[in-house]
């Protein structure tokens, strides 16, 4: 099996028997773990261990600024976290979910080596792994039926649809399913691989729907908004799209007002009922724990470092619901500005993401938006997975894939 194939298992396995954020990882993560380590090869994972990768001119911004930030956040974290007596395996899941956001370092050249079919083959894998947790989720939760009801808003024992794969899948599946198609198609495989793939993805956004995962909801709307404009190809089509959702959206609000509020209702009754799950609480006591002293504002409290979450009812945990709130609170003022080198890293790879696959751009910035500002599911696999393909997509140069006519 080739290294991207290694890739596409572990996510597969991710979705299909694993869970987003497992308490106590079993033989299952041991798998996914053997596959994300087979997927990266021995010499890129020593290249990034002994810091030889940041002079590498074979290798991409991403993989040389990627590998010497590593290198800072994970010894500045340990000696904090080490000298303030942190529990060991509070500051070895820290460092794990560091691996996570660290994956495109990792599994860089396994993916420019790859090229197109590498790119096409991760794009699957994470829509597929997306898929599979919605499929469990169904199963798991009774297939519920559509309600405004709240105590329907189900989650689930094992929280599936709080991974990005959920949201990424269902726009990509919608918009951008061409961008995943493997191989040139005839006319009736390429109706059915789109059929497949739109009721995949209508799929999983009904579960996000009725789970009431308002964040998600929100990047699936963005998402498939922007994924339509990008593949109009005139800017008059472009301004009719617009025009027609407005005109929908108004002629609704008019005509149906009952109707689509039923519809909104219960994103609305959620928000009456938990406002913003108390992330502005978050926030603010995260702000007062940096402040504190001199070295947590430089250093913060290190990985391992728990915190008094008021958004988990006060419970003393080790994560908070905002990535930059996250590093600040981990790695105080040199962290945070750690991760924005980090993330100037992607600019080149985003920007030539837009401009050569915006309909996969689409599905890929609003989901990792939603993990970035809404959720923990920075500190995911699914997370590090999106950023990857970000990555990949950006510098894969080969010809965009098109259909044979």
């Amino acid at each position: 099996m080739r290294p991207v194939g290694f890739l596409a298992a572990a996510l597969l396995l991710y979705g299909g028997l694993s869970v987003p954020a497992p308490a106590e990882p079993g033989w299952i993560e041991g798998g996914i773990a053997v596959g994300l380590l087979l997927a990266a090869g021995w010499p890129q994972i020593w290249a990034v261990v002994s810091g030889r990768l940041m002079g590498d001119r074979a290798a991409s911004p991403v993989e040389r600024i990627g590998t010497l930030v590593l290198w800072c956040l994970a010894l500045l974290g340990l000696a904090r976290g080490g000298l303030a007596g942190w529990n060991g395996n509070d500051i070895v899941r820290d460092l794990a979910s560091l691996g996570f956001l660290f994956l495109p370092v990792f599994l860089g050249r396994t993916l420019r080596q790859a090229g197109e079919p590498g790119l096409r083959i991760l794009g699957l894998a994470l829509a597929g792994a997306g898929v599979l947790f919605s499929l469990r989720w169904w199963q798991a939760t009774g297939l519920p039926r559509l309600t405004t009801d709240p105590t329907l808003w189900v989650e689930g024992r094992d929280y599936l649809l709080n991974s990005l794969a959920a949201p990424f899948a269902t726009i990509a599946l919608l918009v951008s399913a061409d961008d995943l198609a493997m191989r040139a198609l005839s006319p009736g495989g390429r109706f059915l691989w789109r059929s497949a793939a739109v009721a995949a993805g209508g799929l999983i956004g009904v579960a996000l729907g009725i789970a009431g995962h308002r964040g998600a909801l929100g990047a699936v709307g963005v998402g498939l908004l922007a994924g339509i404009v990008a593949q109009t190809p005139r800017p008059l089509g472009r301004l009719a799209v617009w025009g027609g959702v407005l005109g929908g959206v108004l002629i609704a609000g008019l005509w149906f007002p009952e109707e689509l509020f039923a519809l909104l209702e219960p994103v609305i009754r959620k928000t009456r009922l938990v406002g913003l799950n108390g992330r502005e609480q978050e926030l603010m006591t995260v702000l007062d724990a940096v402040t504190s002293s001199g070295i947590m504002a430089l250093l913060g409290t290190g990985w391992g470092g728990l915190l008094a979450n008021p958004a988990v009812d006060g419970w003393r945990v080790s994560f908070v619901h905002n990535l930059p709130a996250y590093m600040l609170l981990k790695g105080g003022v040199v962290g945070l500005l750690l991760l924005v080198v980090y993330a100037g890293a992607f600019f080149p790879a985003l920007c030539r993401l837009l401009r050569e696959r915006p309909a996969l751009g689409a599905a890929i910035l609003p989901t990792l938006l939603v993990g970035i500002v809404l959720h923990t599911s920075f500190k995911y696999l699914c997370f590090g997975a999106l950023l990857t393909l970000l990555a990949a997509a950006g510098e894969t140069r080969q010809p965009a894939y098109k259909h044979k006519k």
